[in-house]
């Protein structure tokens, strides 16, 4: 049976995702998690999965509230942006060869008009633009990763 792993399963969708998946999709999944407090920032990380050999990987892990995040946007970037960046490095030194789902919230697309809702690669345009002005004008690793074909990217999955 195929191998999901879940990270941030201990947060509210995560919590969500993980009984569902149990209840109604576990003759076809194997539900994996991570310790219950690893940080996906964790050098380490890669030995933390390499055992798990996920076939698909659900990405929830990550600081959430907004208002918070400009208090302490340093705090929101390094776990959001560096511990997915981490996450997708530890995989792939793993040669993990599955799916990988982002879930982010609509912000991660910066401001858009809202009378003109972000449609197909607007919305993925807004996010590298917001992304480039963060890495002082260079491209995104995340980015570059998804332009390569290592990750996938689904700007539809954003909640």
């Amino acid at each position: 049976m195929p191998k999901l792993l879940i990270t941030g399963h201990t947060g509210f969708v995560g919590r969500v995702l993980a009984g569902h998946l149990t209840e109604e999709h576990g003759d076809r999944w194997t539900l994996a998690t991570l310790a219950e407090h690893q940080d996906v920032r964790d050098p380490k990380l890669g030995e933390q999965i390499a055992p798990i050999r996920a076939d698909a990987v659900i990405h929830l892990a990550a600081r959430t509230s907004v208002a918070e995040s400009f208090q302490d946007a340093d705090g929101y970037f390094d776990v959001n942006f560096n511990g997915t960046l981490n996450l997708l490095r530890a995989l792939r030194a793993t040669d993990f060869r599955g799916r990988f789902l982002y879930v982010s919230s609509g912000d991660c697309y910066g401001a858009i008009d809202v009378a003109q809702p972000a449609r197909g690669r607007a919305a993925t345009a807004a996010t590298a633009q917001s992304l480039r002005g963060k890495q002082g004008g260079r491209r995104s690793p995340v980015l570059s990763m998804v332009a390569d074909g290592r990750a996938g990217c689904d700007h539809r999955a954003a909640i």
